[in-house]
């Protein structure tokens, strides 16, 4: 009996890969800090002592209620008192950030002229739009110029001294989208209290661009986190569910992902979702359809997509790969039926891999095979590949084998001769081919 070595396929899984999406341009704005007010001024008890310029600190409560008050500078500290008094009792509109009331300090100027006292508004806005809403203007002026490595520097120093500044760290984000640095901005977005609609575009890009990279460094904790927090940005958007369903897949968390990815399905609107990004969604459902033994599911809708796309090579290797594991898996539990019907089944489903399927399941057929029945079985599956390729070698090499295990010799010669003759530079073959002619008969 002359046997073929067992050659079963090997299987991987195949990453989803997403088309890229357009980016959309971060718009700028102009007041991002506006500083407390006076509303009121207040009246003071002590007696005012004369002429003088007193500078108050004053910290505003995002209620407008009063906190601490601190005298800076004073030209006539007799004055002070009463200063302390008014800056006390006066009424203040809080500052805001982001256009959100917050703490701040309010600084300004009192004025005492004989027994009057006024507050200097002309210098208010030097002592409160000074240094940090300077900077915040510069590096936003940066950023519209699209240096966006300087305003990061500046931003993670400013930062670095007014840590939890809501604006600031928004544009960290932003600075760090436009550098192509999507895990660092969406880590910096991760920080943001809260977020202007102004950038709610650049942070869900940042989310979706750091989910994919984490996918691709298999780090899928992160990429579904990443992956959700894009989805809280745009809920209905298909993409963030296909990065949070590719995730899960891959950590074999078979109902969630099928879960997210059939929501990305769902949120697949015909003329608004590019069919690059549909197709590879679809494919990515595919795939959780498989991974979780829903078969049925999974080829209905392959077939669907190969329908779309022939060429869509990841749709072949992913039914390949389901169909060829599961035939491995068949053949190694002595169930060479089964396995060949799943070869079977990959080879229709994948004409471009059908000969090396069939193949594939001949050699099956001939490990298990025990009489020359068997090997006829085994032989008829090796025909559908020569069916296809009738010049190969390798297909016609097994053939011959086959016959011969099966009774026919002429038959055998005629297979091995033909394999001989298109063996090409493939020397191992051509071995084989020698050693099987030779154990045929010194006549052949």
């Amino acid at each position: 009996m002359i046997r073929i070595a067992r050659s079963l396929v090997a299987t991987a899984l195949v990453a989803p890969a997403l088309a890229a999406l357009p980016v959309h341009a971060l718009a700028q704005t102009q007041v991002f800090y506006v500083p407390p007010k006076i509303v009121k001024q207040g009246k003071p008890t002590s007696p005012i002592a004369g002429s003088g310029r007193v500078e108050v600190k004053v910290f505003v409560r995002k209620s407008g209620a009063v906190g601490s008050v601190t005298v800076v500078k004073s030209t006539n500290h007799a004055d002070d008192a009463a200063a302390v008094e008014i800056a006390k009792a006066a009424s203040y509109k809080p500052g805001t950030r982001d256009g959100k009331p917050g703490d701040d300090f309010y600084t300004f100027w009192l004025t005492f002229n004989g027994q009057t006292v006024g507050v200097d508004s002309a210098g208010e806005d030097a002592l409160n739009r000074g240094a940090a809403n300077g900077e915040m203007e510069s590096i936003n002026a940066l950023l519209g110029a699209g240096k966006y490595a300087e305003a990061k520097t500046q931003l993670q120093a400013y930062l670095t001294a007014h840590p939890g500044d809501n604006t600031a760290q928004t544009l960290l984000g932003a600075s760090d989208y436009y550098l192509n640095d999507f895990d660092d901005a969406a880590d910096a977005f991760e920080q943001v209290n809260t977020l202007q609609p102004t950038f709610v575009a650049v942070a869900y890009r940042s989310y979706e661009g750091a989910a994919g990279d984490a996918i691709r460094a298999k780090k899928y904790d992160q990429a579904i986190g990443y992956a959700t927090h894009g989805i809280a940005l745009q809920p209905m958007n298909p993409v963030p569910y296909f990065y949070r369903g590719a995730a899960e897949t891959y950590q074999q968390n078979g109902a969630q992902a099928i879960a997210d990815l059939e929501k990305a399905k769902s949120l697949e609107t015909g003329g608004t979702t590019p069919p690059e990004t549909v197709n590879t969604i679809d494919v990515a459902l595919v795939q959780a359809y498989l991974a979780a033994d829903q078969a049925d599911k999974g080829v209905a809708l392959a077939l669907q997509v190969r329908a779309r796309d022939p060429g869509n090579v990841q749709l072949v290797t992913i039914l390949s790969n389901y169909y060829v594991t599961a035939g491995n898996a068949a053949a190694h539990a002595g169930k060479a039926a089964d396995a060949v019907s799943d070869y079977e089944q990959a080879a229709q489903l994948v004409p471009a891999q059908a000969p090396q399927l069939y193949i594939g399941a001949a050699n099956i057929l001939g490990n298990a095979a025990k009489t020359p029945d068997d090997f006829k079985k085994a032989l008829a599956e090796v025909r559908k590949a020569l069916a296809l390729t009738p010049d190969d070698a390798g297909a016609n090499y097994v053939a011959g084998v086959l016959a011969a295990n099966a009774g026919d010799q002429p038959g055998a010669v005629a297979y091995l001769q033909r394999a001989k003759a298109n063996v090409g530079a493939d020397a191992a073959l051509a071995a084989k081919v020698e050693a099987a002619l030779k154990k045929l008969g010194p006549k052949q």
